[in-house]
């Protein structure tokens, strides 16, 4: 089973900048993915992959595994539908994996920017606490409603531990 932990990032006016400089640049590099894609017929990972790949790093000036994310975040989003070019926001929230984002700590996450790793505070409820024990995968970097956010997918091999139950004697809220 899975669920998804939202934990609330505090960082200071310098590292929202950052955070928001990323996230445009990764949106712009997306709208320019997906018009490659568009252009070229071409929608599957791999090919878009070999497609924009090199260009994406140079013209964008993206890491290697963020222009990896921005090539998935344009495929996942042809999935659904083939038949309209994709635009993404400008704040649009972005896939991060574990080679760009890392809990440091309880009150800490490493995420990467545009100008190298930050350290940005966050804080967050014992439930989701006791829910990132379990995160598998990518997070979202996102930024809603004048706050940041990561959005962290939780996955659960027993379901038994989600039962009322076992929330109230292990996962108290």
């Amino acid at each position: 089973m899975k669920l998804v932990a939202n934990i609330k990032l505090q960082p200071t006016p310098e590292q929202a900048d950052l955070l928001q400089q990323t996230l445009e640049r990764c949106n712009a590099a997306c709208n320019w993915i997906s018009e490659q894609a568009w252009g070229a017929e071409m929608f599957r990972q791999f090919d878009l992959h070999k497609l924009v790949y090199q260009e994406t790093r140079e013209r964008f000036n993206l890491a290697s595994q963020v222009s990896v994310r921005c090539i998935a975040k344009v495929a996942d989003a042809y999935k659904l539908d083939k038949k309209t070019q994709r635009v993404f926001r400008s704040l649009g929230a972005q896939p991060y994996d574990d080679r760009l984002f890392r809990l440091v700590s309880d009150e800490q996450v490493s995420i990467w920017t545009l100008h190298g790793r930050i350290k940005v505070s966050y804080v967050c409820g014992d439930h989701q606490r006791r829910l990132l024990e379990h995160r598998k995968g990518e997070v979202d970097l996102m930024f809603v409603r004048g706050h940041w956010y990561i959005a962290a997918v939780c996955d659960f091999d027993d379901p038994a531990l989600l039962t009322p139950d076992q929330l109230n004697s292990s996962y108290p809220i």
